[in-house]
């Protein structure tokens, strides 16, 4: 027959749980995971920030170009072009 286990040392088993618990998740916290065409992509976190960081910028230059076609290019190009940027920036693609 087993013995049941103490008060003391269930709490200890469990304390044991949470803490691989915790692990686990610090772990999981620091990898993004994403699905690309049906397989997994794992993405460290410096690699996400450096992606985040990019397109930070590629929509600051988007905005300048914007800012400076609609000063200098009041033609129906310009026009075009800020309407197509501003699609892009509205779409959940960006």
């Amino acid at each position: 027959m087993s013995k049941k286990p103490t008060k003391q040392e269930r709490i200890e088993e469990l304390e044991k749980q949470l803490e691989q618990v915790n692990a686990l998740n610090l772990q999981l916290s620091q990898v993004l995971k994403m699905t690309e065409e049906g397989q997994w992509v794992v993405i460290s976190m410096v690699d996400l920030n450096r992606y985040r960081n990019g397109i930070d910028v590629l929509i600051k230059a988007g905005n300048a170009l914007d800012e400076h076609l609609g000063e200098f290019d009041p033609t129906e190009d310009g026009f075009a072009v800020r309407q197509v940027w501003k699609q892009a920036k509205e779409s959940d693609k960006f």
